[in-house]
């Protein structure tokens, strides 16, 4: 699937919305999944009492575009993995994902790993032991008709989404990895408040 999204407002860090906004209006579990600087894979596993799965829809060796270098603070033109998954928990789709981690910022065996396309990056990297920062988080509303296609809702429906720097860094330097991650909540798991859901 190409993913493509338009922004109902610009991305705004979580204390900003928690201020003001449709987004101040979120319920406690709600603002645990969309705030949670920890595993996203391992609080859907708590919540639907399962391991979680996905959904490859893209896997493949890009050049990074404008926006992400200078979300990433890398050089435009650097080769790049994206992978655009679904994460499946409870037996449904629960959460669009879109990675893209510099070829030069990621181990080896972590590239393996994510190319096998059986398991979500918060699955793997909890059974590795490796603990990982998320950063410059950001939110915003958006629409996509893509993502609500797959989701059988209206095209316009507004959904909640997030981006964010996954990093962990070696102590003898370099990446065991750097990536942009965005994620797009299914409306039924965070819904914007006040917007009813059609199909």
């Amino acid at each position: 699937m190409s993913f493509s999204f338009t922004l109902i407002n610009g991305w705004r860090r979580p204390d900003e919305l928690m201020e003001s906004g449709p987004l101040a209006r979120l319920s406690p579990g709600e603002r645990m999944l969309v705030f949670s600087d920890g595993s996203l894979t391992l609080l859907l596993e708590a919540l639907f009492k399962s391991v979680s799965g996905v959904e490859v829809r893209l896997n493949s060796v890009n050049t990074i575009t404008e926006e992400a270098a200078s979300y990433l603070l890398e050089d435009i033109g650097a080769d790049v993995i994206e992978r655009e998954i679904w994460l499946l928990a409870g037996g449904k789709r629960q959460v669009y994902a879109r990675s893209i981690i510099p070829s030069a910022s990621i181990e080896g065996w972590l590239r393996d790993d994510l190319a096998g396309g059986v398991k979500p990056i918060g699955r793997i990297l909890y059974e590795r032991g490796i603990a990982v920062l998320k950063e410059a988080v950001e939110l915003s509303i958006i629409r996509s008709p893509e993502v609500a296609a797959e989701l059988g809702i209206a095209p316009d429906t507004p959904l909640v989404s997030r981006r964010y720097r996954l990093i962990n860094r070696r102590d003898s330097g370099g990446w065991i990895i750097k990536a942009m991650v965005q994620e797009v909540f299914d409306p039924t798991l965070v819904r914007v408040p006040g917007k009813e859901v059609s199909e």
